[in-house]
């Protein structure tokens, strides 16, 4: 939330939350499927931080998703569909 502390922590400044990410990961993974609860699993590996207002893309299916941002790869993630 703050510029000069997320500084002090050795990031390039605010960054997104990863619980954000996870979210948008989420999201890509569950937009097709149908009923209530499918993810029953995500394993997200955090690799570069996301900077707001950059663009992100969020590619592949439920067992390699990748999220973009930058020219570089921000997040990989794997999830389990019931």
């Amino acid at each position: 939330w703050d510029h000069d502390s997320a500084v002090a922590a050795g990031l390039p400044g605010v960054i997104v939350h990863g619980l954000l990410t996870n979210a948008w990961i989420i999201r890509h993974v569950t937009a097709d499927l149908e009923g209530e609860r499918p993810l029953t699993s995500l394993r997200t590996r955090f690799r570069a931080p996301i900077r707001p207002a950059l663009a992100v893309s969020i590619s592949g299916g439920p067992d390699d998703v990748t999220v973009e941002t930058d020219g570089r790869v921000a997040a990989t993630a794997s999830a389990t569909l019931a």
